[in-house]
Parts: structure tokens; sequence; C-alpha cells
């Protein structure tokens, strides 16, 4: 199997991202996945459309036979053989049970309250995308660290002629360039002001003149994308 095949590559990374893949072969791609890098970002990519796609979706209940054919194959609740004696009245004595609750209660508030009190960790994402509604890029955003990083979902086509060049469109205000892209990854350390208006800006990539636009706004956008927090926290 050739797996530097691009089709092949990209149904692997899309099928391990959605858990179709098992067994030997799910294996086989996780070895290759840790000396491939470009592989671990196909991956990525899928994790995250996937991730976006399911924020998105409406809840669903569970039909009624969904919960008969459970417990059909749960079988009955065991029973205590005679001979357990005092074990058997232990198990099934109320005393043991409001025991249990008791304990099971305070066990979930302590855990409420070491979540209250956790220090959350926010992070925001952007996927890319270009007319035709094909993700292009994945942007990820660090507000502790004003740390913007733009990867590309596929290998970036050479193109001398023309850079490309990353815009911040937050709301009420001109684009503000945040400088051109460097290959495949390119990231970018944000001032504070730039930083506070990413969380609900909208990102751009735009083609331009050699060394990026003349005239300090971009000249031909070619993929945009609204930063939402990720949504995999």
């Amino acid at each position: 199997m050739n797996y530097r095949n691009p089709e092949l590559r990209e149904r692997l990374a899309a099928e391990y991202a959605l858990g179709t893949l098992r067994g030997l072969a799910r294996r086989r791609f996780e070895r290759l996945l840790a000396d491939d890098a470009e592989l671990r970002r196909l991956v990525e990519g899928w994790e995250l459309r996937l991730n976006t796609l399911a924020e998105t979706a409406p809840a669903v209940a569970p039909p009624a036979r969904l919960w008969q054919r459970i417990e059909q194959r749960l079988g009955p609740l065991p029973t205590m053989a005679p001979r357990a004696g005092l074990l058997a009245r232990w198990w099934q004595s109320i005393e043991f049970w409001r025991g249990l609750g008791l304990a099971a209660t305070a066990a979930a508030a302590a855990l409420v309250l070491y979540i209250a009190l956790a220090p959350e960790k926010r992070t925001y994402v952007a996927v890319l995308i270009d007319a035709k509604q094909t993700p292009i890029l994945v942007a990820k955003f660090d507000p502790d660290t004003r740390r913007l990083s733009v990867q590309s979902l596929q290998p970036p086509a050479a193109d001398p002629a023309h850079s490309h060049e990353l815009w911040l469109v937050a709301a009420g205000n001109a684009p503000r360039s945040l400088g051109l892209l460097a290959g495949a990854e390119t990231t970018v350390d944000l001032p504070p002001d730039q930083a506070a208006a990413v969380a609900t800006a909208i990102l751009a990539i735009s083609l331009e003149p050699p060394g990026g636009s003349k005239t300090g706004s971009p000249t031909e956008v070619l993929f945009t994308g609204a930063v939402v927090p990720d949504p995999k926290l």
C-alpha cells in the first residue's frame, strides 16, 4: 500500500478521526503518525472539522427501544447466594445504599468545587474556507500567550509571483495585516490590542504581490473564517 498517495492519506486520516479505522489497520496507521508530521496535520484537520460539526448539530434524544435493548443485553441483576450471609444482607440493606449515596454525593460535590475553582484554559480556532466552502487552513489562538498559529490543511502550492497575507477583521474596524504566511505553518505573536480583538473577529487570507499588500488593504481575498471557542474544551 502506497502511504504517500495523497488521496489514500486523506481517506485514512478521515477514517482515523471518525474512529472507523480499527484493528491492525489502526495500529499500523498510528505507527505512521509517529514519524509523519504532515499526516498528523491531516488528522488534526479532520478532528477539527468533525468537532465543529458536532458542536453545531442539534441534540437528539435516543428512542425508548434503545434503552430496552441495552437492558436486554445486560440481563437480570445478579442475586446473592444464601451462603453469602452477612455480606448479602449488608449489600441489600438500605443503610449500605444510603451510605454509598452520601459518599457519592460528597465526591460529586468535591468534583464540582474542583472544576469551579480550577483556572479555565480557553483557546480559539478558525477554519478558513474558500468560495466553495472547502476548508483550506486552520488557525489556533491562545490568549494566554497571545500566539496565533495558522496551518495549511493541504500542502501549499509554490507561487513565487505572489504572497499570501493574513488579516484580522474585527467588528467595525478596517482589516489589519498580521503578516505574510510562511510555508505550511505560520506563527504570529500578537500585541495586546490585536489579541483582545481576535476572539470575536474574522481571519482572512489574501493574494498579494510579493512582499504583501501595497495599499494596506487586502487585494484579493481567498479564504475567510470566523474565530470561535475551541470545541475540544
